[in-house]
């Protein structure tokens, strides 16, 4: 089995995605060893996505999307 290491050098470009505001010194650790690799800061997640994708709720969108066919059911 090879090793994660060799896994991800193996990729054509790795891209680790970091929280705004985390420290910078974590991203160039992890990317140090590879050759084609880059880190992106990324904006926290809207309450509303992490609760629909946690199964818990229903995006606005999603809501609207579905209104007319469970009222079909009805």
């Amino acid at each position: 089995m090879r090793t994660l290491d060799e896994l991800l050098a193996a990729q054509d470009l790795v891209v680790v995605a970091v929280a705004r505001g985390s420290d910078p010194a974590l991203a160039r650790l992890a990317i140090a060893d590879l050759e084609r690799g880059v880190a992106c800061e990324v904006p926290p997640a809207h309450p509303a996505r992490s609760l629909a994708a946690a199964g818990v709720a229903l995006l606005p969108s999603a809501r609207r999307a579905l209104a007319k066919p469970i009222e079909a059911l009805s």
